[in-house]
């Protein structure tokens, strides 16, 4: 049985949040539009924000 081949690069972004929503939004923006021709996936992590991070990110996913 033969292994499987990637076809083509697979990025995977990972962003760190604590506090700075609106900034990890566009560093997930600016990743989004660097890597169009990419497959790949961006994940963000809120570290116990407590200051509503979470729900802005939420939000901005969905968008």
């Amino acid at each position: 049985m033969s292994e499987p081949t990637l076809s083509g690069p697979k990025v995977l972004t990972v962003i760190l949040n604590y506090r700075t929503a609106e900034l990890a939004v566009e560093a997930a923006e600016g990743a989004l539009r660097e890597m169009a021709d990419l497959a790949g996936e961006i994940v963000i992590v809120d570290n116990d924000s407590q200051d509503g991070s979470f729900e802005h990110l939420q939000s901005a996913s969905a968008e």
